[in-house]
């Protein structure tokens, strides 16, 4: 599954190797880079097999998440509570990234649809269809109101009146502490409504779609809603958008996998709602409906219009107070004046002034100047923008002259007219933890490969610059040398979390094995503790590589196990016992969790006999019950293997 954030594009997945359930992965991708055609990078956190279909959460609206907000992931916990998650990413540096959580959010009670298997009907088949109710519903839609923040989601609920329910919840300050600020199941009668998705408009409405079946009529496509005024946790009556006129045969349950609710991005008011269903009985002839509509209390707004700025031109360093008239400007309008935004952005009572400061740009005469409301409206204005070129840098010295390739020199470069936020290269390479004065800057080097002659430049944000006469030499750091690995084995599916040890090792050092990085990674000078990719099995090198290059291989090597691929999973059922068959490509020991539900709650006894062809009974069973199961194996080494989830019917 897929969300949108102001930072990146993030993802989850379910993962296996083989036949068996490998645990779920978030991923964030860089979304600026993406944009912009550049090579793009990726990070991971790797979960346990104890969790599985998570939903990154999507920006819906112009309000942006407060700054430095992480995205947020949620699935389903236990019968009676959700689990959020938060990723931060940091696409400079890959150890400041976090997945923190999950956070328990307690919940009213539930039972899965079908115990999350299969068991919807349909008019004229016996056909069922598959509830997919053992996770939470496409999308987890986000929303920033100003004076709170919420998410809303939904997955499918067997009411105890019978039939199907769509339960969804309204989460509050899922930055804080995430509270459930409004929840419901929504099941008018004992007709099954399932595979539904939810959304928010910009006034607070919300809106949920779904599926719609019964043994007496064919999957069908509805809606309901509320609007801010309704009781909480009501949704009114039920729409039809469109009655279906066939059913799906001959051994076909999946079912629509997912299904959508998103709002418009222009007005911010109108839903779109899709989702299949069939005109004709049969198999793979389902069509694809998409629908409309908005509530009442949702209005579009005017555009903005600008029509002057005042003053009309300033220094290029940025820094000068102007006031942008116009009519319509929405609280929390924006504005740009050659693509740069203003800072500090007030917006009168009336929408009729906004005022802010200019930021540095490269001079220019006749730049745009741009309002933009929260609802992407924007206007450009007739008046232009003209920046007057500032005096540019000077650079006369550096001192000291030189430092470790390592980086970690306090350095001091003197010159004139350096504005406030210059940048200072050296070779290249950033000084960080800078300070300004319109004479000096300082700032700590970075790491860099030896080098005795490097240039030293200056560059004004105003895109200004200038280059010393001098030069800097960054005089050879020890290499890093490595010593051992602990453990030295591990599957190869990853996520097994290792120590290197070693000496000289730099902040911001990397490590591999077999070329593929570790990720979360955390150095000392001594140690870098970090977590496994995936890797095919077999023995492989430990390299680490400082940031100035220079790198250090053990000689140690780090072994990839392969996990157990289970296959062949089979129950044959009794009354009141089963037997569970399956195969491993290597000797493994047998094992089997069952259940009524996904939770399971019941494992049998080990079996440490390493074998191929496994069995396992099952016994004080209950007559004519749904049964999920799922089989667990592992090898001579310990790497256990756990399939996906099945299901059985005692006689």
């Amino acid at each position: 599954k897929l969300g949108l954030w102001p930072d990146a594009y993030y993802m989850s997945t379910n993962d296996f190797s083989g036949n068996s359930f490998a645990g779920a992965t978030t991923w964030a991708f860089d979304r600026a880079k993406m944009l912009a055609g550049a090579p793009a990078t990726a990070q991971l956190f790797h979960l346990s097999i104890l969790y599985g279909g998570l939903l990154p959460a999507t920006l819906d609206g112009g309000t942006l998440p407060p700054d430095g907000s992480p995205n947020y992931f949620l699935a389903l916990n236990d019968s009676s509570s959700l689990a959020l998650w938060k990723f931060h990413v940091d696409f400079a540096n890959s150890a400041n990234s976090t997945l923190t959580g999950p956070t328990s959010t307690p919940v009213a009670g539930y039972t899965e649809l079908c115990n999350g298997g299969t068991c919807v009907p349909q008019a004229g088949t016996t056909q069922l269809l598959d509830s997919l109710a053992d996770r939470v519903m496409y999308r987890l839609a986000y929303r920033n109101f100003g004076d709170h923040e919420s998410l809303v989601v939904n997955h499918s609920v067997a009411p105890t009146a019978g039939g199907g329910g769509v339960r969804w919840y309204e989460i509050r300050s899922p930055g804080a502490t995430p509270t459930v600020y409004q929840q419901s199941t929504f099941a008018p009668d004992t007709r099954y409504r399932w595979m539904g998705s939810a959304a928010m408009d910009r006034v607070g409405d919300i809106a949920v779609g779904y599926s719609l079946s019964s043994a007496a009529m064919n999957p069908a496509i509805a809606y309901s809603g509320r609007t801010p005024s309704d009781p909480l946790s009501t949704l009114q009556a039920e729409t039809l958008l469109i009655n279906g006129t066939g059913s799906q045969l001959s051994g076909l349950r999946r079912w629509g996998d997912y299904s959508s609710m998103a709002i418009d991005p222009v007005d911010d008011c109108t839903f779109w709602y899709t989702t299949e269903y069939l005109t004709t009985s049969g198999t793979f002839n389902w069509h694809t409906r998409v629908g409309t509509f908005r509530f009442p209390n949702c209005t579009s707004l005017p555009p903005p219009t600008a029509t002057a700025v005042a003053p009309t031109n300033g220094p290029s360093s940025g820094g000068t107070s102007v006031t942008i008239s116009g009519l319509a400007f929405q609280p929390a309008a924006t504005a740009t004046i050659g693509g740069v935004a203003l800072g500090g952005v007030t917006i009168s009572v009336d929408g009729t002034t906004l005022t802010g400061t200019t930021g540095p740009h490269a001079p220019t005469t006749g730049t745009a100047v741009v309002v933009i409301n929260p609802d992407s409206q924007s206007a450009t204005c007739t008046c232009t923008y003209d920046y007057t070129a500032s005096n540019p840098p000077t650079v006369s010295a550096v001192s000291p002259a030189n430092g470790p390739s390592a980086g970690g020199t306090a350095m001091t470069i003197t010159g004139t007219d350096f504005q406030p936020g210059a940048n200072a290269m050296i070779g290249g390479v950033a000084l960080t933890g800078v300070t300004v004065t319109a004479t000096a800057i300082s700032g700590t080097t970075g790491p860099h490969a030896p080098n005795p002659t490097n240039a030293v430049v200056i560059t004004n944000p105003d895109t200004q610059s200038a280059t010393c006469t001098c030069t800097y030499s960054y005089d050879p750091s020890n290499a890093p040398t490595v010593s051992s690995i602990a453990p030295q084995s591990g599957a190869t599916i990853g996520g097994t979390s290792v120590t290197i040890a070693g000496a000289d090792f730099q902040p911001g050092a990397t490590a591999s094995l077999g070329g593929v990085p570790l990720t979360g990674v955390t150095v000392t000078a001594t140690t870098i503790t970090g977590t496994t990719g995936a890797h095919a099995a077999g023995s492989v090198s430990i390299v680490v590589t400082n940031p100035d290059g220079q790198t250090g291989t053990c000689a140690c090597t780090y072994q990839y196990l392969q996990v157990p691929v289970i296959s062949n999973v089979h129950a044959t059922p009794n009354p009141t016992t089963a037997t569970i068959t399956w195969t491993t490509d290597v000797p493994a020991d047998s094992q089997v969790q069952y259940g009524k539900t996904t939770a399971y709650g019941s494992t049998s006894a080990l079996n440490s006999t390493l074998v191929s062809s496994h069995s396992v009974k099952l016994s004080g069973l209950t007559r004519l019950t749904t049964y999920h199961y799922r089989v667990l194996s592992r090898n001579a080494s310990g790497t256990l293997a756990v399939s996906g989830d099945f299901t059985f019917i005692t006689k």
